[in-house]
This record gives structure tokens, C-alpha cells and sequence, in this order.
């Protein structure tokens, strides 16, 4: 998967992973995508996953991505978001291939044997370190302030995080039945600041 592309300073390269029929894309759905504004996509599938494949044009990141979700779940009901990538979430090989150092030497990065240490930590600790997985996000800005590394397009990675925990959350909500629906809304109703101070400018 590639990196954040970005062409002309307003062209996004993105992908979007889709929940869709097994028939999805059919050719009547693709000429309807077409007409509804995602001529700069490809749909296709792979490994049974339906995905979208986009070069767009936009003011910025969120407004590309935002317009091509809106595009797709509009014209084609059925079919909904499910992710965007690149994804927040790495791997140990992911963080070599997106910085180019070996995976040894990232391997040394985390377990403190190389740079300042505070690597950080893990979301999952699995006891088999090929299965640990940490936000690009958190990684990043940790290689920029301990390390002086600068990795392109790392800016776009909280809204890519923050965006695709909404949509998991948008699926998983149904799911609870009433078993926790009052508790999930307690926490989000406390964030609604942070959303107002961030729209604000002041986050």
C-alpha cells in the first residue's frame, strides 16, 4: 500500500475498503459511480475485499476522502465505507518499509537498544512480537521529536485514525442491542468539546 501521495499539493491518492455484496462491482454500479463523480476511481476486488482505488482533487485530505465516501454511499445503497488506507495501524515490517530502515534496526528502536528509547508502546502485546501492532500516527511523531526523522505525508494519519474508528464504531453500534448503548454515549458526548475546541481552531 502506498504512501500518502500527493500531486500539485491538492491531489490525493487513497484507498477506500468497501463493505459491498459479493457482486459488487457490477457493470451497471460502475457506469452509476461513474455518473455520481468517482471517475478518478478504481473499484475492484481483492482477497473477497471490494476496495476503491482514488486520485483526487481536493483542498485537503479530509475533504478528498470525505467526498468520496459520500459519493459512493449515496449512489450505491448497500454499500458502505469500512476503511481507509493507508492505514493508521503498523506492523513492524510496515514501519521499515514506510521509514526504508531495515527491520532489524526498527527492531532495535523499539526494544530501546537504539535512539533515545520511549519507544511507543504497542496497542496489542501478543506474546509473539510479529503480531504487535502500533499507531503510525504515535510512531511518527515519535521518529520526528527523538529522532529528527521526517516521513512525508504523516500529517494525514490522526484523521485517518479518527475517521476509521467512526466508521467501526458506525458498524458496531447496532450490535450492542441496548447492552451499552447509554455508556457509549456518555463517552461521546464528553468528547463533543474536544470536537468544538478542534473546530475552533483550539485543539
Amino acid at each position: 500500500m502506498p504512501m500518502w501521495a500527493v500531486r500539485d499539493m491538492q491531489k490525493f491518492e487513497f484507498t477506500l475498503l468497501l463493505s459491498a455484496p459479493l457482486s459488487f462491482p457490477t457493470d451497471e454500479q460502475l457506469d452509476i459511480l461513474f455518473e455520481a463523480g468517482c471517475d478518478d476511481a478504481m473499484f475492484g476486488r481483492t482477497a473477497g475485499v471490494a476496495y476503491a482505488d482514488f486520485v483526487r482533487e481536493a483542498a485537503g485530505l479530509p475533504q478528498a476522502v470525505m467526498s468520496a465516501i459520500r459519493a459512493i454511499e449515496q449512489a450505491i445503497p448497500g454499500v458502505r465505507i469500512s476503511r481507509v488506507e493507508p492505514d493508521d495501524y503498523v506492523t513492524l515490517t510496515d514501519i521499515s518499509k514506510r521509514t526504508g530502515w531495515s527491520r532489524e534496526y526498527v527492531r532495535l528502536l523499539v526494544i530501546g537498544k537504539r535512539g533515545t528509547g520511549f519507544f511507543p508502546p504497542p496497542l496489542t502485546r501478543l506474546g509473539n512480537a510479529r503480531n504487535r501492532i502500533w499507531r503510525w500516527s504515535e510512531v511518527s511523531r515519535w521518529l520526528a521529536d527523538h529522532h529528527g526523522a521526517v516521513v512525508p505525508g504523516t500529517s494525514a494519519y490522526p484523521f485517518v485514525a479518527a475517521l476509521n474508528n467512526v466508521l467501526e464504531l458506525r458498524d458496531t453500534i447496532p450490535a450492542l442491542k441496548d447492552n451499552g448503548c447509554d455508556e457509549i454515549a456518555e463517552i461521546l458526548s464528553k468528547e463533543q468539546e474536544s470536537l468544538e475546541l478542534c473546530r475552533a481552531g483550539g485543539a
